[in-house]
């Protein structure tokens, strides 16, 4: 390549320089494409570990510290107030406001049953809260992985033996992180809830992918399940606490 040709000849050395000299931009391009991207990700994901925490912060402190004994009340509030935040985008926007009938036609059997699985946990979650401290709740959540890693083992999709460490390690991790000695004694019903709704919830993450005949992402699972779940949990609303 180092030789220059004669004649009519294109110089190899010139072609290899073009060459170079063009895809300079495009690896530029692209590397500057892939870290937008990943840095997109990393704030969705500190997002949503901060409005989280918020939010339990927040339920704890509504049905722990300030005696509002109304769990389910609250969840049936929250599951109003979800698609009525999200229905400015989700009406105006023409990528979401055109396939609100496909995806009913197609998916509503599946948008039912995961509605139902996730109003009954989210209630049961806050139920808990009522009971038990904030941080024993966690440390029962934190097992999330191991009892998703459950499920799909007895549907016969056992995960990766590599996965099973790390699974464990995760949950006694986050268990270390979250407990507090000095927390009170949790009441056996508090900690039957949470248990209740993080199989629940694991259940709806294992299922999910079968139940929906149609991909959605978080906006649209959630505008169009919190009306359903609010039906699910409406009746236990009224009779518990009305």
């Amino acid at each position: 390549l180092a030789r220059v040709a004669v004649g009519n000849r294109v110089p190899l050395v010139g072609i290899v320089t073009d060459r170079r000299a063009s895809c300079c931009p495009d690896i530029i391009v692209a590397m500057a494409g892939s870290m937008a991207f990943a840095l997109t990700d990393l704030a969705l994901c500190f997002a949503y570990i901060a409005l989280n925490a918020a939010l339990n912060f927040s339920n704890r402190w509504a049905l722990g510290i300030s005696d509002f004994s109304f769990p389910l009340t609250l969840t049936a509030a929250h599951m109003l107030l979800n698609p009525v935040l999200l229905s400015p985008v989700m009406l105006l926007r023409e990528s979401y406001r055109s396939k609100h009938l496909g995806v009913f036609k197609s998916g509503w059997r599946g948008l039912i049953a995961v509605a139902a699985f996730n109003g009954v946990q989210i209630a049961l979650n806050n139920s808990s809260l009522a009971h038990i401290e904030l941080s024993m709740n966690q440390v029962v959540r934190a097992n999330m992985p191991v009892v998703v890693a459950m499920i799909e083992l007895l549907r016969g999709r056992a995960p990766p033996l590599a996965q099973v460490p790390v699974l464990a390690t995760i949950a006694i991790g986050v268990m270390m992180v979250v407990y507090q000695a000095d927390a009170k004694s949790s009441e056996a019903l508090g900690v039957m809830l949470v248990v209740t709704s993080v199989s629940l919830q694991a259940a709806q993450m294992s299922f999910a992918g079968s139940l929906l005949s149609v991909k959605l992402d978080s906006f649209q699972m959630t505008f169009y399940t919190s009306p359903m779940s609010l039906l699910v949990i409406g009746a236990p609303v009224l009779h518990i606490e009305g």
